[in-house]
């Protein structure tokens, strides 16, 4: 520990002065994960939990940072990154933060790994193409270098719906004007995707489902308990015909922070 005090929290200590909550203006603004930077030639890593090798938090330093690995030596037998500025910390740890660094016992090392890094051209042709990265750094001399022990890719198949959306047409039978509509079709909709998601990958998908009224055609009714009871506004006429409404639920993936989809289950049309 005294020789990662000596050789790594020192250095970051003294970097990490600001929260990343209060920083402006930072280079990992809007990375919802790790980022190779191509014109930087850079690493960006918007957040790494830092714990020791035996998994526990290291109460002396911040719980999380914000990284940049810089390509020092792109050779494909000795490709190095170097940690470079700027560095920031958290506070807390966000719910997002997808990556982790992990001090060894004696301190001699720290490694890095990533499950979802990503590079940023294939980002921005919002391809599905991720890499799982392992890297480690000896905690040795001045500055803080990192080799590849593994490093793959793979080619992400994002979920989907695979069941009909189910329509409704009111104020025709059965949804007449004072028909009200509530958590019944919530449920609906969670068991609905728990039954008709498929999923390629294994990871944390979680759903949420509410109702959608862009059109504002729905009133509440009353609230009881959790439960926000609606109907159609009493004003609603044939100047809406065609207007839509609908119980929306998202498929969010938390091992990538993305949205992968948001799906009408059910969706009513305005009709007279």
């Amino acid at each position: 520990m005294v020789h990662f005090k000596k050789r790594f929290g020192i250095f970051l200590l003294l970097m990490f002065v600001v929260p990343v909550s209060n920083a402006q203006g930072n280079v990992w603004s809007g990375l919802k994960r790790t980022q190779y930077d191509s014109a930087a030639s850079t690493l960006r890593i918007p957040c790494a939990v830092l714990k020791g090798e035996d998994g526990n938090s290291l109460p002396e330093f911040a719980p999380a940072y914000a990284l940049n690995l810089f390509l020092l030596n792109g050779e494909i037998d000795n490709i190095l990154f170097r940690l470079a500025d700027p560095i920031q910390a958290f506070d807390v740890t966000p719910e997002s933060c997808l990556d982790t660094l992990t001090l060894a016992s004696d301190g001699s090392s720290v490694t890095y790994e990533t499950m979802s890094a990503e590079i940023d051209s294939d980002a921005m042709a919002n391809a599905d193409r991720f890499y799982t990265l392992e890297l480690q750094a000896e905690l040795g001399g001045s500055a803080i270098d990192f080799s590849v022990v593994s490093a793959e890719s793979r080619n992400y198949r994002r979920p989907f719906y695979n069941a009909e959306i189910m329509e409704g047409y009111p104020p025709l039978r059965p949804f007449y004007a004072d028909y009200v509509y509530d958590d019944l079709y919530i449920d609906a909709g969670y068991s609905s995707l728990g039954e008709n998601l498929v999923v390629y990958e294994p990871g944390r998908i979680v759903f949420n489902c509410f109702y959608s009224d862009p059109d504002n055609l729905l009133e509440v009714v009353e609230v009881v308990g959790n439960n926000t009871r609606y109907r159609l506004k009493s004003s609603v006429d044939m100047a809406d015909y065609g207007k839509t409404f609908s119980v929306n639920c998202t498929i969010f993936n938390q091992d990538l922070n993305r949205l992968e989809d948001t799906v009408p289950i059910f969706t009513w049309f305005i009709v007279f």
